[in-house]
C-alpha cells in the first residue's frame, strides 16, 4: 500500500499554505512556478557581505541514479547569457552565478533553471547528457561557496538555504543566506545529507514525504528574508512552538569564526591552506565527531557534521576563536550538546500525574499523534489539533498505547482505565471497543502485517487479539510468562511473531501469529538480563529492544528468543522507559531517572555521551518515536510539552504497521 505523498508548498517569503487538521498532509501545494519568478538573494558572513561567492541551485539526487548519489545541479548554460557578468562554470563543469560587491545575486526561472531539469556532477556544461526530468515539486536549495567576507578570499566558506518545492517558489522577497540559514538547513536535512552537495533519497514512495517535511521544517528555525533565527515557530506553521534561538545563533557564530577569515596563500597568491580558524573547525567537526572521521572542506558541511554528532567536542566547538562575534546573542554558557529541539504545546495535550506514559506514534505523512486525556495531532511542522469527546474520543488516565494503521487512515488507542480500545478514524470520529467479555486493562496495542490488533491486558496478564474491525479473535492468550504485560511489538511480515514485555515477571513472552485465529504461545525469553521491561521496539534485523525500567540498561534480544545482550545506560540513576529504532538501527531511549534522551548504535555503544541529550528545561522524557525526516519526537512525564529533536536520527519508515506489513521495519525510507 502506497502512503499518500506529502504536499508542502514553501514560498521564498517563508510562507506555507494554511495547515489542515486531521490530515496526512500538513499543507497544500501551489500549482506551478510562474516564468517571471526570479530568486533574489544576498550572502553575508555574519554582518558582512560576501563578494564573489559561487551560487548553485541544487536538488536532492534523483532516485534513478541509485542510492548514495550526490545532489543534482539545476543551472544551465543560459545563465551565461542572462547573467554574463556574474556567472560561469567551475572545474567540474557546473554552472553558477556569483555575488556582487554587496553580496547580492539573482537567478531567473525558465532561463537559468527549470523545475523539471537537473544535471549530475559535471554534466551541465558537457551538454546535458544526464538531463533528468524531475517532478516539479522536488525540493530545491541554494549552496554558496567561496568568496570574500572582508578578511580575504576564503574557499572554505559554505552556505545553505532551503527553498522548499521548486514549483512553490515566489518572487516576493530576498533570500539572505548566512550562517544561520546554513545551520537551519544543515539540521533539518541532516537525515538525508552526507555533505552540502550530497543530499540523497530513495524512491520507495516514502522518502519524498520525509524529505519534503525536512525542507519545510527550516521555516520553523529561521526567517529566510532576514536570515535571523526565530524565537517561536511562525503563525502559519501553528505558532505553538518554542525555538532554541540562542543555540542556533551560537552554532552560526561558530561557523562565522571560519567564514570571516581568509585562506593562507603564498607570495604568488596560490592556496596553501585554510585559515587557522577553519582548520580548527574542520578537525573538530568531522564526519563521525572523532579524529578518525573525514574533515569537511567548507562550513556548510561542518554544520551537517555537527548535526550528525551533536554530543561530540562540544567544549572545543563552543570555545572556537571569535566564535561569539559574527551575530552575538548566543548562549552564555557551554551547552550539554548541540541538538536543536523544538518544544510544542497545544491541541489539548496535558500532563496529569499518574497518567504516564503518554503514547506517541508517527503516521505516513509525518504527523505525530500523542495521547494524554485527549488525542492530539502535531503536524510535521508542529501545529496542534486536539480530538476529544466531541469526536468520539474519550481517553482516561492511566496507561495508554497508540498505533497507526498501515494506511494511516485510523489510529487505535489502548485506554487502560476505561477497559476499552478506541478506534479513531482520521476522516471522522472515534469508536470504543471492549476487547473481551470480561474486565480488561489495555496498556498497549500493536498492529500486525494483516491489520489484526494485539492488546496487552496489564490487569489480567493476557494478550488479546482483535480483528481490524475491533472484534475479538478466539480467547485471550494467557500463561507463557505473561505477568503484567505492558508493551507489544511485532516482527515484520504478514505473520511476524508477537513479543510482549512483562513488567513484573521481568521476561518477554513470544507468541506465534496465527492470523485469523488467536495467537499461540511460542516461548518465554529472559535473556538480556531483562529487569522490569517497559517499552519495546524491533529493529530491521528482527532484534527486539526493551527498556528496563528498574535497571541501568536496555536489552537486545535475538529474533529467535534464545540469546540477548544488556547495554548500560550512562547516568547517575538511569531508569530506561521507552525505546524507538531509527533507520540506521540506532536505539533512542528515554531515561526517566536522569531525565534525558539516550542514543545507542545497534551494537549498544552510547552515542549521546555521559549525560545523554536532556531537555533544556529539565522535563522528563517519556514516550519516544522517530519520523521519516530523521526527527526524534518525545513526550514528557512532567509537562504538557511535546519535543521534536531536529535531524538527530536516521529517517525511518512510518507508520510502524506499514513497515511491519511490508517487511521494512526499522529501515530508512
Amino acid at each position: 500500500m502506497r502512503i499518500p505523498a506529502l504536499a508542502v508548498s514553501l514560498a521564498l517569503s517563508v510562507s506555507i499554505v494554511a495547515l489542515t487538521g486531521c490530515s496526512l498532509s500538513p499543507a497544500g501545494k501551489l500549482t506551478s512556478t510562474s516564468s517571471a519568478v526570479t530568486i533574489h538573494g544576498t550572502v553575508h558572513g555574519g554582518q558582512q557581505p560576501v563578494v564573489g561567492a559561487h551560487i548553485y541551485v541544487m536538488t536532492p539526487n534523483n532516485p534513478s541514479l541509485g542510492p548514495g548519489s550526490a545532489s543534482l545541479f539545476m543551472l544551465n548554460g543560459n545563465v551565461l547569457t542572462s547573467e554574463p557578468a556574474n556567472s560561469g562554470f567551475d572545474g567540474n563543469d557546473n554552472y553558477y552565478v556569483t555575488t556582487a560587491a554587496d553580496g547580492s545575486f539573482s537567478i531567473n526561472f525558465g532561463t537559468d533553471y527549470d523545475c523539471g531539469d537537473a544535471y549530475d556532477q559535471g554534466q551541465a556544461q558537457a551538454g546535458g547528457a544526464d538531463d533528468f526530468n524531475l517532478p516539479t515539486d522536488e525540493p530545491v536549495y541554494l549552496y554558496a561557496v567561496g568568496g570574500d567576507a572582508g578578511a580575504g578570499s576564503n574557499s572554505a566558506a559554505g552556505f545553505l538555504a532551503s527553498l522548499g518545492p521548486c514549483n512553490g517558489l515566489s518572487n516576493s522577497s530576498t533570500v539572505q543566506m548566512n550562517e544561520i540559514t546554513t545551520v537551519a538547513m544543515a539540521y533539518a536535512a541532516a537525515g538525508y545529507a552526507s555533505d552540502a552537495t550530497d543530499i540523497d533519497r530513495d524512491d520507495d514512495g516514502l522518502a519524498p514525504t520525509g524529505l519534503a517535511n525536512a525542507f519545510a521544517n527550516t521555516t520553523n528555525l529561521v526567517d529566510l528574508p532576514s536570515g535571523t533565527a526565530l524565537a517561536t515557530t511562525p503563525t502559519i506553521n501553528g505558532g505553538n512552538g518554542t525555538v532554541p534561538t540562542a543555540e542556533i545563533t551560537t552554532l552560526a557564530n561558530i561557523l562565522g569564526a571560519c567564514v570571516n577569515s581568509a585562506d593562507q596563500v603564498d607570495s604568488h597568491g596560490a592556496f596553501v591552506s585554510y585559515s587557522p580558524a577553519c582548520n580548527q573547525l574542520f578537525t573538530t567537526a568531522t564526519s563521525n565527531g572523532t579524529v578518525s572521521g573525514t574533515s569537511p572542506t567548507d562550513t556548510a558541511t561542518a554544520a551537517i557534521n555537527i548535526a550528525h554528532n551533536p554530543g561530540a567536542n562540544v567544549m572545543t566547538l563552543y570555545d572556537l576563536p571569535n566564535g561569539t562575534t559574527a551575530f552575538g546573542g548566543g548562549l552564555t554558557n557551554q551547552p550539554n550538546d548541540f541538538t536543536i529541539a523544538l518544544l510544542f504545546t497545544g491541541g489539548g495535550f496535558t500532563f496529569t500525574s499518574g497518567s504516564e506514559p503518554h503514547a506517541l506514534a508517527i503516521d505516513g505523512g509525518g504527523n505525530a499523534w500523542a495521547v494524554s486525556s485527549v488525542l492530539t495531532e502535531f503536524t510535521p511542522l508542529g501545529a496542534a489539533t486536539g480530538y476529544g469527546s466531541a469526536q468520539g474520543v474519550n481517553v482516561s488516565t492511566g496507561y495508554q498505547g497508540v498505533a497507526v494503521t498501515a494506511d494511516s487512515t485510523a489510529l487505535w488507542i489502548a485506554d487502560h482505565d476505561s477497559g476499552t480500545v478506541i478506534n479513531f478514524s482520521v476522516s471522522g470520529g472515534g469508536f470504543a471497543y471492549t476487547p473481551s467479555s470480561t474486565s480488561s486493562g489495555p496498556a498497549d496495542v500493536a498492529i500486525d502485517g494483516s491489520g489484526n490488533l494485539y492488546v496487552a491486558d496489564v490487569d489480567n496478564s493476557r494478550l488479546i487479539e482483535l480483528t481490524s474491525g475491533g472484534s475479538p479473535v478466539g480467547s485471550p492468550a494467557t500463561g507463557n510468562g505473561l505477568q503484567y504485560p505492558v508493551s507489544v511489538a511485532i516482527q515484520p511480515g504478514s505473520a511476524g511473531n508477537i513479543w510482549v514485555a512483562n513488567n513484573q515477571a521481568s521476561d518477554a513472552s513470544i507468541f506465534t501469529n496465527n492470523g485469523g485465529s488467536a495467537p499461540t504461545p511460542l516461548s518465554t525469553d529472559t535473556s538480556g538480563s531483562l529487569d522490569h521491561p517497559l517499552g519495546s521496539a524491533i529493529d530491521s534485523s528482527g532484534f527486539v529492544w526493551m527498556a528496563n525500567l528498574l535497571a541501568n540498561f536496555v536489552s537486545k534480544l535475538d529474533s529467535g528468543g534464545t540469546t540477548g545482550a544488556a547495554f548500560t545506560i550512562p547516568g547517575a540513576t538511569p531508569n530506561p522507559d521507552a525505546v524507538a529504532i531509527d533507520g540506521g538501527g540506532n536505539a533512542w531511549v528515554t531515561d526517566e531517572g536522569d531525565s534525558t534522551l539516550v542514543e545507542l548504535n545497534n551494537a549498544g555503544t552510547v552515542l549521546s555521551g555521559t549525560t545523554g541529550y536532556p531537555p533544556v528545561n529539565g522535563d522528563d522524557p517519556d514516550a519516544v518515536a522517530v519520523d521519516g525526516s530523521g526527527d526524534v519526537w518525545y513526550t514528557s512525564q512532567s509537562s504538557n510539552i511535546v519535543y521534536e529533536v531536529i535531524g538527530a536520527a536516521v529517517p525511518v519508515v512510518t507508520p510502524i504497521a506499514y513497515a511491519v506489513a511490508n517487511g521494512i521495519l526499522g529501515t530508512q525510507p
